[in-house]
């Protein structure tokens, strides 16, 4: 499982982490050098986290390359058929992370049970394997839950199409944003429920003035929800993996 788990994270990295914006918008105007980078990317991150799951340069120089050009195949297949309308976006959004993790795990059952590969893990981690396994997972949820749920959140809040007047203020959101569900995901997998209403009480606080204003609270309410909700049921199956 190390490789499949490594190669999520590898995923999830470059496409949330390390892909600014100004790669998206040269990959939506199918600009070369958008992709290129993405593919450099993708394949130097993909073949240093994999070569601890495979610890094979060959095996793992091929995964990676075919890991990394299957997902440029599917980004430019995204930005050909661009969606503009809001509700469209989410709906390829989504679709586009499905078809890449579902890319990653066909190719790592082709290699781990179909050709059998002899994959083993670099020495160090040998002592290991249970944590390592519990490590990588607890990596999967918190890169998930954070940062592409910030682009998950992004989204679907531009499907209610409400009109915010200072950009600034949704990019310092989106940082506040990625702080909260990180509180409210270790709360959870601790067992601190409870705990989550404080995070709510100094937020309210701090907008206390703007919750007068019907649009704001609109938009405060739905995107302090849909980020609990993400959080939450995040934690809450992470938990659920961790005590088993």
């Amino acid at each position: 499982m190390y490789l499949l788990q490594l190669s999520v994270i590898s995923h999830l990295i470059c496409d949330f982490l390390l892909q600014s914006k100004n790669i998206v918008e040269l990959k939506y105007e199918r600009k070369v050098k958008g992709y290129l980078f993405h593919f450099i990317t993708l394949f130097f991150s993909t073949f240093i986290l994999s070569i601890l799951g495979i610890n094979n340069f060959k095996i793992t120089f091929w995964f990676s390359l075919a890991l990394s050009l299957l997902h440029i195949f599917i980004d430019i297949i995204k930005d050909i058929f661009r969606a503009h309308r809001p509700i469209e976006d989410l709906l390829v959004f989504l679709l586009d992370q499905l078809l890449h993790l579902t890319t990653i795990f066909f190719l790592w059952y082709y290699l781990v049970h179909i050709i059998s590969i002899p994959v083993s893990t670099i020495p160090i981690f040998s002592h290991f394997n249970k944590d390592i396994g519990e490590t990588l997972t607890v990596i999967i949820f918190y890169l998930f839950v954070l940062f592409a749920g910030s682009i998950l959140l992004e989204k679907t809040l531009k499907v209610i199409d409400i009109k915010v007047k200072d950009r600034d203020e949704i990019s310092i959101g989106k940082y506040i944003g990625i702080i909260e569900r990180a509180l409210i995901l270790t709360l959870v997998v601790f067992g601190e429920i409870s705990s989550i209403g404080i995070i709510f009480t100094a937020k309210s606080l701090a907008r206390y003035k703007e919750l007068s204003e019907k649009r704001f609270v609109e938009y405060y309410l739905l995107g302090t929800l849909s980020s609990l909700f993400l959080a939450l049921v995040g934690g809450l199956i992470l938990r659920s993996i961790l005590n088993q």
